[in-house]
């Protein structure tokens, strides 16, 4: 009998070692599990698969003086070479993006505004969550799974008072962080810039950027044969130059559609336009004004500098219907 029971005993030993192995490994793998998913599921942090280096090539920039003090004066996007997924952040993870280097001495008169090196010219640069807040910010991202994901970044130059010309520092202007699993703070993204010459423009427009020409109101019976124009509006292009050596250039460009015959402006699309009519541009001469084409001035004794152009209606073609008959062009200007 004891014999007999020692047999029975150890086939009872045997399977329930076996039962115990299985059971261990279910208990260890789902310990594994456990060991896995805690980080995610009970602390904050971000797990980053890339970090960016993004640069802002600046070369010559030609600044307008005469601008308005808080004005932008220029702005850069700056687009990743790679775009996309950066990272992976749960929990309200932290978020931190602040300026650096060179860069990181704030305006004292313009919040969010950073000194650039060049008097009179600051910089500012938006954040990639949310381009309406500028650096400096300092807050936790949104309490479900988050995707870091930067596509690019804006920075915007600020005349901050009197500018004169110089270069803008060069080196790292702003970081982008999160907290990791740890909770420590890691670098995703920097912002740097390369280069930046600064120079005060010799000639600035006088009158307002915004110039309004009225070319009146008309009958259809005011246009009997294709060709037939309105009396003409002359206007200027006005501009201050520091000196009357210095070469100008200036371009005129449609702001919206125009005609393959020089100096026809089409009328802006919509509801409720004449059709039938366009816009002729030419200069006190008579000479059409050709699109995109630069022309070279000098300044007058007085260092101002006086562009004529005279706009009028014209008839295309077809049958002239009533309508709003609106247009708009632009005028660049260019130094060396």
């Amino acid at each position: 009998m004891a014999t007999s029971a020692h047999v029975f005993s150890g086939e009872n030993i045997s399977i329930d070692e076996r039962l115990g192995a299985q059971v261990m490994r279910k208990v260890i793998f789902s310990l594994l599990i456990l060991t896995l998913l805690s980080p995610v599921t009970g602390f904050a942090g971000c797990i980053l698969s890339s970090v960016k280096d993004a640069r802002l090539n600046l070369g010559n920039i030609y600044v307008d003086p005469n601008a308005a003090v808080g004005s932008v004066l220029f702005a850069r996007v700056i687009t990743l070479p790679t775009s996309g997924l950066i990272g992976l952040c749960y929990n309200s993870s932290a978020y931190e993006a602040v300026m650096t280097g060179a860069f990181s001495t704030p305006n004292a008169d313009f919040p969010a505004v950073y000194e650039s090196g060049v008097p009179g010219l600051g910089l500012r640069v938006r954040d990639i969550i949310d381009e309406s807040k500028s650096l400096p910010i300092v807050r936790s991202l949104p309490p479900s799974d988050y995707a870091i994901i930067v596509k690019s970044i804006k920075v915007e130059f600020i005349k901050t008072g009197n500018i004169t010309s110089g270069s803008v520092n060069s080196g790292n202007i702003a970081s982008f962080s999160v907290a990791n699993l740890t909770n420590r703070l890691q670098t995703f993204l920097t912002l740097s810039v390369r280069g930046g010459i600064i120079t005060r423009k010799t000639c600035w427009a006088k009158q307002p950027t915004t110039i309004n020409v009225p070319l009146g109101n008309f009958s259809s019976s005011d246009f009997p044969a294709i060709g037939s124009t309105t009396p003409a509006k002359i206007f200027t292009i006005d501009l201050l130059c520091d000196d009357n050596k210095t070469p100008v250039y200036i371009s005129i460009d449609p702001l919206g559609g125009y005609s393959p015959d020089s100096g026809i402006l089409t009328i802006e699309p919509g509801e409720g336009v004449a059709n039938g009519v366009a816009v002729k541009l030419t200069y006190e001469n008579g000479a059409n004004v050709i699109f995109g084409s630069e022309k070279t001035y000098y300044g007058a004794s007085d260092n101002r500098l006086i562009i004529p152009l005279r706009a009028q209606y014209i008839r295309r073609g077809g049958v002239v219907t009533p309508g709003a008959a609106n247009t708009a062009i632009t005028f660049t200007i260019t130094q060396n």
